[in-house]
């Protein structure tokens, strides 16, 4: 809506420009006020009244041609004559003597006709030159609007309905001020509610993400929800919130992404996801070094977390600790020789030596064993609700 108005604020700067223009080419096609195929007409009159001296001498000479006062010398009307004799002497003739009688009757309409056009040709030097000043000023409508008396018209219609939106820009200006006005506290008000809801919410958000990291092996480690007031509201509120982070006590608070390397990055974002758990519908949670600087009892914590994650959507957990690794629904092991990568689903059996090989480095080592099938009863009673 602000953008529409400055647009209409910025055309207002040169709308008195476009409205005397506008408005002098309307006056001017309908100072003139053509209409279509006027323009052919008025040529066609404009020729006959320029030579109708010559066209009077035509007809004169037609005429007399058609209407000798010399009956004798009408060669149609002797023909017929002698052709209506033939026919009653010979019936073979009659078709003949009727089609003379014919034409003899068609000259005499001709003449008529040739008579009557001499009659109306008038010399009129007023006409030709109203004619001649008619036709100047189409043509020089022509020139500006269009190619003929059609178009011309055509331009006056989109020009007039042009001039009539301009006259109406103040009135549209001030109805889309009171609604940018109107807007804008509706703005104020969802803003100052959602600042509101923040301002009280953000304590006991970083107060439980900060259990969270306790538990996930981070002691110490300190959150602020912080809301940096913005200069107008936008469409997230009037601030902006930033997660800060310290991973020691006595650290000040910074930016998340500026301050957490991937491995703390991963596990407030667990933290978070375990806080939120139900905020979003996102289908797949990737973590990558979740498992960075933590082991024994922490290693336990985050696989809890995991597993409660999994348990409503997709959770890709990439580690190298067996406590996350046990509460895996597949445990997928990837080897690399050389350039060459494999991927191994692992079955129940798979899974108890690869867990060995994780803790104790050897895949036969009886302690090991133990130790990661303990693993597995404590995560599969976990995730069975124990």
């Amino acid at each position: 809506m602000r953008a529409s108005l400055d647009d209409l604020r910025e055309a207002t700067r040169t709308r008195e420009r476009e409205l005397d223009l506008l408005a002098y080419q309307t006056r001017e096609i309908e100072a003139v006020m053509p209409r279509p195929g006027e323009i052919d007409e008025l040529i066609a009159e404009e020729a006959r009244l320029a030579h109708v001296e010559r066209l009077l001498d035509a007809g004169a000479v037609a005429e007399a041609a058609l209407t000798g006062d010399d009956a004798s010398a009408d060669p149609l009307g002797v023909a017929a004559r002698a052709l209506d004799e033939a026919a009653a002497l010979d019936p073979d003739v009659g078709t003949i003597a009727d089609r003379a009688t014919a034409v003899m009757a068609e000259t005499a309409e001709l003449a008529r006709d040739v008579r009557a056009y001499r009659e109306s040709l008038v010399a009129d030097p007023e006409r030709l030159h109203a004619v001649r000043e008619r036709i100047a000023a189409l043509k020089a409508l022509q020139r500006k609007y269009g190619e003929t008396d059609a178009d011309v018209v055509a331009y006056l219609a989109e020009a007039t309905s042009s001039l009539e939106e301009l006259q109406g820009a103040d009135e549209r200006l001030a109805g889309l001020a009171d609604e940018v006005e109107e807007a804008e506290d509706q703005v104020a008000r969802s803003a100052a509610a959602m600042s509101d809801v923040r301002r009280r919410a953000a304590p006991r958000l970083a107060a439980a993400i900060r259990l969270e990291l306790e538990e996930l092996g981070m002691p110490g480690a300190t959150v602020e929800v912080a809301l940096d007031p913005l200069e107008h509201p936008g469409p997230a509120g009037s601030e902006r919130v930033e997660l800060r982070f310290a991973n020691a006590p006595g650290q000040a608070p910074a930016p998340l992404g500026k301050t957490a390397s991937g491995g703390e990055l991963s596990r407030v974002m667990l933290a978070c996801r375990s806080v939120m758990a139900d905020l979003d519908e996102i289908p797949t949670l990737v973590f990558d070094e979740v498992d960075a600087g933590i082991g024994g009892r922490a290693g336990l914590a985050v696989g809890r977390r995991l597993a409660r994650l999994a348990r409503g959507r997709q959770v890709l957990v990439v580690s190298h600790l067996p406590q996350i690794a046990c509460f895996a629904d597949c445990h997928v092991r990837v080897t690399k020789r050389r350039d060459t990568a494999a991927v191994e689903v692992l079955d129940d059996t798979g899974r108890v030596a690869e867990l060995s090989r994780m803790l104790a480095g050897l895949e036969q080592s009886s302690s090991a064993v133990s130790h990661a099938e303990e693993l597995l009863d404590e995560a599969s009673r976990v995730k069975a609700g124990g």
